[in-house]
């Protein structure tokens, strides 16, 4: 081989001998790798245990929330309840207010009819009194004149 050929195959393997150790000095080491992949599969694991604890959590506050919306619905059934039996108890003691009123209305008629009645029941009996006595003296005279 001429020397120019073998100088070339020379300087070229020392290249590729240059970077095998450029490649080998930043190669990470199966340790190096060892120990990632188990640092990688505790934090995995506690990830995981904490996902399971944030499901549970998550999954009794979700039953509290069905509890507590259970309960809103229950009260709103009672409330709904209430109300109509306000508005009917309402309604009634209107109506007898009214008619209470109508009663008293009535009432306070018949009482002021009752004392025109006894009015003209006194002058009545007071001119029948006062007829009867005439009569009576009118009586009187006429047995004396005889």
């Amino acid at each position: 081989m001429p020397p120019r050929k073998i100088h070339q195959k020379l300087k070229l393997a020392r290249e590729t001998l240059a970077e095998k150790r450029d490649f080998m000095a930043t190669e990470i080491s199966v340790d190096d790798v060892k120990k990632q992949l188990f640092e990688a599969i505790q934090q995995t694991h506690q990830l995981e245990n904490l996902l399971a604890e944030k499901e549970i959590k998550y999954n009794a506050l979700r039953a509290e929330l069905q509890r507590s919306d259970d309960l809103v619905n229950k009260l709103r059934e009672e409330v709904g309840l209430w109300k109509a039996k306000h508005k009917e108890i309402y309604h009634s003691l209107r109506m007898q207010r009214q008619a209470t009123n109508r009663g008293l209305s009535k009432q306070g008629l018949l009482e002021a009819q009752i004392d025109i009645l006894k009015e003209a029941d006194a002058k009545l009996s007071a001119q029948l009194s006062q007829g009867s006595q005439d009569s009576k003296r009118a009586i009187d005279s006429l047995f004396k004149s005889e």
